[in-house]
């Protein structure tokens, strides 16, 4: 099934020669002025964007640029920047107004929150109690609700000043808010770090609203859409569709079906940028490598001590063959 059929995915062909890094700036750019700006953005506008992230995501995918084994440590600062891409692709899902197309719209903005909540968790930038509340099954009090909402919030606005100090930092250094790099690299980090973490905030809010619509979207579905007129009895409401993120490995393959949709062209990544992208990995490892005695030089005498007790088993092997020390030979 197609979850953004005709509501923010379009068909057109994405050029073969994919520039992921420019790609990214370039959406991450019309992305906020889309999303955050004055002006509401047309549904056309949003649909093309869409196309643009999910193009994005296939190419982050494809490269492998996380691994499920990494740690936040690992991750070369100028890939970082990628772990918002489902973020952005699920806020730009949810902006489908089309009431027909509103439920499966919110279940493709829910996969796109999670993985994106999971690689936060995975990297520890998200707080254990925004996990627990998108999680959770059974609603809170209202009490309860308003003070979690709260303290979220007052999250929220101490990353947005730290985050405008960043981006009007960038501005004076390269006339730029929204270029990469450029900064000192622990900034740079810092930075993306402070947006990772502030939209996590934000994905707890948004799981929260769609938990809250989806079931009404199902009810109406279920009576024959929008137009159908309303019922006198409904019957009790089952549990409503959602993705739990205690399932990584399902949630991996909702989100790979996600961003590998049949039906338009996927993005491929040049040769040329691949080679660079790896390169540019060789040597941010090589310049955190820490300096290490030449092994040939100095050799480790616990290492040689090893090494002649492995031959030495070894020469007593070829002497004394399997079953050679066997008396109870099979007399049969």
């Amino acid at each position: 099934q197609d979850l953004n059929a005709g509501c923010g995915v379009m068909s057109d062909e994405v050029p073969e020669e994919f520039k992921l890094g420019q790609a990214f700036y370039n959406g991450y750019k019309d992305y906020r002025t889309a999303l955050y700006g004055s002006k509401t953005p047309t549904a056309e506008e949003v649909a093309e964007l869409t196309k643009r992230f999910e193009a994005i995501a296939a190419a982050v995918e494809r490269v492998d640029v996380f691994s499920s084994n990494e740690s936040l440590e690992d991750v070369a600062t100028g890939d970082l920047k990628y772990v918002l891409v489902p973020f952005i692709l699920g806020e730009l899902t949810q902006q489908c107004n089309d009431i027909s197309k509103r439920l499966a719209a919110l279940k493709s903005a829910q996969v796109s929150f999670r993985i994106f909540i999971s690689r936060c968790e995975q990297f520890e930038i998200v707080t254990r109690d925004d996990i627990e509340a998108m999680d959770r099954e059974e609603p809170l009090d209202a009490g309860s609700r308003r003070n979690e909402k709260l303290a979220r919030a007052k999250r929220k606005r101490e990353f947005e000043q730290k985050i405008d100090g960043f981006l009007e930092m960038k501005k004076r250094l390269k006339g730029d808010e929204y270029a990469w790099g450029g900064m000192p690299e622990e900034v740079e980090r810092e930075m993306i770090l402070a947006m990772a973490t502030k939209a996590a905030c934000d994905a707890a809010d948004h799981i929260q609203m769609i938990k809250d619509e989806i079931p009404m979207l199902e009810m109406m579905m279920a009576r024959g859409g929008p137009d159908a007129p309303p019922v006198k009895a409904e019957a009790p409401p089952k549990k409503p569709w959602m993705v739990a993120i205690k399932d990584p490995y399902e949630l991996q393959q909702m989100w790979r079906d996600r961003v590998f949709q049949p039906g338009h062209a996927l993005p491929t990544v040049s040769l040329e940028e691949y080679a660079q992208w790896e390169m540019e990995q060789m040597q941010e490892r090589e310049a955190n490598k820490p300096a290490i005695k030449n092994e040939e030089e100095e050799p480790d005498s616990g290492d040689e001590k090893a090494t002649k007790k492995a031959r030495d088993w070894d020469d007593w092997k070829d002497d004394n063959p399997k079953g050679a020390g066997n008396k109870m030979t099979n007399m049969g």
